[in-house]
């Protein structure tokens, strides 16, 4: 897994600017192309503008807005947690 802005490419607000997408399209067609490589690539951004820029690359597989993702599932847990201890401490 390989995250997109900031790792693989320089965060950019509009990345159609991006100089470095041709190389980097390269580089990970290279990976994928062995058979023995699963390559994931997660990003904040929209698929849209992810699909765009790294659609072309063949079985890449691709994580929207992983971030978002993230901090939701983390927050979810620690609701579950905390209710958790409200329960434990009711109980006693």
């Amino acid at each position: 897994m390989l995250d997109y802005d900031g790792t693989l490419a320089a965060y950019e607000k509009a990345p159609n600017t991006n100089n470095s997408t041709k190389r980097l399209v390269e580089l990970l067609t290279r990976l994928t192309s062995d058979s023995r490589n699963v390559v994931y690539v997660m990003s904040g951004r929209t698929s849209e503008s992810l699909e765009q820029q790294l659609g072309e690359v063949p079985n890449l597989g691709m994580r929207y807005a992983f971030k978002v993702l993230f901090r939701f599932f983390f927050f979810v847990i620690k609701d579950l947690f905390n209710i958790y201890v409200y329960i434990l401490k009711k109980n006693k």
